[in-house]
C-alpha cells in the first residue's frame, strides 16, 4: 500500500461513501496467498481466463471477561465466496467487470443489549451482518464499467462491510484488521449494511470525485429490490485527495449524504410507552444528512509494499431521525515491524460514537439511560501460513447503556483462504 495506482485511487474514492474501501473489487481479490493457488490448480486456470475466485472460512471464539451481562464464551463464523469477472479476458468487452459476493454466517456472539452488557455497536462485524445470531446468508451482485483510466460506473447490490475491507491501513471489514463495527465498517446512520444503487467515479488532478445514488433501505430485504426508491433516495458525494508526506502516501477524504427518506421522529419515542388512546400525534422527521472528514497517512515503510500508519475520521449528522449524531475515531495499524514477522499485522484504535440528543432524552423517559459509546480495540494477527491467519483481539467498551459497567471482550479469529 505504499504506492496507489489509478485504479486503487478510483476505488478508494468510490467507496469513501460507504466506508473507505474498494467499491468494486476489480483488483485481484485479497493481497495474500490462497491454499489452492498453485500451478495448474483450478483457481489459477480460471484466473487466466478472467474469473478470479476466493473462498474463505473465518471462525471466531469470543469471551466477555468483565462487565455486566452473561459473560459467556461464544463461537461464530462466516463462510464466504467471492467471484470477480474480468469481461475483457472472458471475451466480452474492455473495461467490464462483475462481482459476486456470497456469505453465510453461523453461531452466536457475545455483546449487545440483549446479552445484558449494554453495548450497542456490534463487537464482531463480519458475523453480525446480514442478521445477528443463527445461520444466515446474503448475496450481493454488482457490475462495473470502466470507460477510461479516469472514469468508472458501478451499479447493483453492494455489501457495505465488504467495501470497507479494502481501505489502506484501516481496512479488513472484520475478517482482517479490527473487529468492532465502529472501526471495521464505520457507522454513519445513512448507509445500510447492503444497498442497491449506482456510483459514478471520476479521477481528476488533484482529487477523485464520487457521486452515488441508492435506495436508503437495507437491500438484503428482497422487497427493496422489487420496489427500488419507493420510499425516497439517498445522494452522496465524496472527494478523495491523495498527497505525499515525504516519500510516503496519504489521503484526505470528505464525504456527505442527503436522503429524501422520512424517518421516525425520535422525539416521539416516549409516546410509544403511552396507551394508544392517550397518545398525541406521532409523525416522521423529514429527510436527513451526514458529513465526515477522514485522513490516512503511512508513517513507516519496510519496502515490498509493507508499512504501517495512522488514520482518523470524524463525522456529524442531523441527529434526528439519524440516531448517530456524530463520531470520531483514530488509531495506528499496518504491517508488523517485528523482525521475521513481516506478514503479520497489528492495530490499536479508540472511538467515540455520539447518540442523538432526542434518543438520549427518550431513553431517560422510558428508564433506559443512553450515553455515548466509547471504546478501545487492540489486535495482532499472526500469519500462520500464506493462506491462514490467527488473530488475538481485545476490546474495552464503555457501553451506551449508561447503567452498565465497562465491558471487556477477548477473542480469537482464525481466517483461512482457499
Amino acid at each position: 500500500m505504499i504506492e496507489l495506482g489509478w485504479r486503487e485511487l478510483l476505488l478508494c474514492g468510490a467507496t469513501s461513501l460507504a466506508g473507505t474501501g474498494a467499491l468494486a473489487d476489480t483488483l485481484p481479490i485479497g493481497e495474500r496467498g490462497r491454499l489452492l493457488d498453485f500451478e495448474g490448480s483450478p483457481t489459477v486456470s480460471l484466473r487466466q481466463i478472467g474469473i478470479n475466485t476466493e473462498f474463505s472460512l473465518t471462525h471466531f471464539g469470543q469471551q466477555q471477561v468483565s462487565g455486566s451481562g452473561s459473560g459467556s464464551f461464544e463461537n461464530s463464523g462466516v463462510a464466504r465466496a467471492l467471484i470477480n469477472i474480468d469481461g475483457e479476458k472472458l471475451g466480452l468487452w474492455r473495461g467490464f467487470f462483475a462481482t459476486v459476493d456470497y456469505e453465510h454466517t453461523y453461531g452466536t456472539s457475545p455483546g449487545g443489549v440483549l446479552n445484558g452488557d449494554g453495548v450497542i455497536l456490534p463487537i464482531n462485524t463480519a458475523y453480525t451482518f446480514p442478521r445477528l445470531n443463527g445461520d444466515n446468508n446474503a448475496l450481493s451482485i454488482n457490475f462495473t464499467q470502466a470507460f477510461s483510466e479516469n472514469v468508472l460506473f458501478s451499479f447493483g447490490k453492494f455489501n457495505a462491510a465488504s467495501l470497507a475491507s479494502k481501505t489502506p491501513i484501516l481496512g479488513g471489514g472484520g475478517i482482517d484488521g479490527f473487529m468492532n463495527t465502529a472501526l471495521a465498517a464505520p457507522v454513519s446512520g445513512v448507509v445500510p449494511p447492503y444497498f442497491a444503487g449506482g456510483v459514478l467515479t471520476v479521477k481528476t488532478n488533484p482529487a477523485v470525485f464520487t457521486a452515488l445514488v441508492y435506495d436508503p433501505r437495507n437491500a438484503d430485504d428482497s422487497g427493496v429490490l422489487k420496489d427500488l426508491f419507493s420510499e425516497g433516495a439517498t445522494f452522496g458525494l465524496a472527494a478523495t485527495v491523495p498527497v505525499r508526506v515525504g516519500d510516503l502516501p496519504a489521503f484526505h477524504s470528505i464525504k456527505g449524504y442527503y436522503s429524501t427518506q422520512d424517518g421516525f421522529d425520535l422525539n416521539n419515542l416516549p409516546q410509544l410507552q403511552v396507551p394508544p388512546s392517550m397518545r398525541g400525534p406521532i409523525g416522521d422527521a423529514d429527510n436527513y444528512w451526514y458529513l465526515s472528514y477522514g485522513y490516512q497517512q503511512s508513517l513507516v515503510s519496510f519496502g515490498d509494499g509493507k508499512s504501517w500508519g495512522l488514520f482518523f475520521e470524524a463525522g456529524i449528522s442531523d441527529g434526528n431521525p439519524n440516531p448517530i449524531q456524530g463520531h470520531v475515531f483514530a488509531g495506528l495499524a499496518g504491517d508488523s515491524p517485528i523482525v521475521g514477522r513481516k506478514d503479520d499485522t497489528w492495530g490499536i484504535a479508540a472511538y467515540r460514537y455520539n447518540f442523538s440528543d432526542p434518543l438520549k432524552d427518550a431513553g431517560v423517559a422510558v428508564g433506559f439511560p443512553i450515553q455515548d459509546e466509547k471504546g478501545l480495540e487492540v489486535f495482532y494477527s499472526f500469519a500462520v501460513a500464506d493462506w491462514a491467519r490467527m488473530t488475538a483481539d481485545l476490546q474495552f467498551i464503555e457501553p451506551a447503556q449508561a447503567d452498565r459497567e465497562t465491558a471487556i471482550f477477548a477473542g480469537l479469529r482464525l481466517e483461512m483462504k482457499f
